[in-house]
């Protein structure tokens, strides 16, 4: 029986990428998305010789993709000069008042 982990570095990549720390109580530590030394079982140790490795020494705590809001406005109607005037190229444009 073999107490070997395999870790690929794009999995490591990965989750770095989405927040996940190299050790629990780390800066930046989120208890919803963990550390590498939780994730796969590993001591603090191994977790600071992984990243040793050549392909992951510059890598970085990522942030999640910070969410954005857009606002789309569907109630005001839109008519064809301000369409023609917002977007160059086009040549027509819906004029219809939206049905309530």
């Amino acid at each position: 029986m073999s107490n070997n982990v395999e870790l690929r570095v794009s999995q490591l990549r990965e989750d770095i990428a989405n927040g996940v720390t190299r050790k629990k109580g780390d800066p930046g530590y989120d208890a919803s998305l963990g550390s590498i030394e939780e994730k796969y079982n590993l001591t603090k140790a191994e977790v600071t010789d992984i990243f040793k490795h050549p392909a992951l020494q510059q890598l970085r705590l990522g942030t999640k993709a910070k969410r954005k809001t857009v606002i789309i406005d569907d109630v005001t109607p839109v008519t064809e000069s301000a369409i023609i005037g917002s977007a160059p190229g086009i040549s027509s444009a819906v004029t219809e008042e939206p049905a309530f």
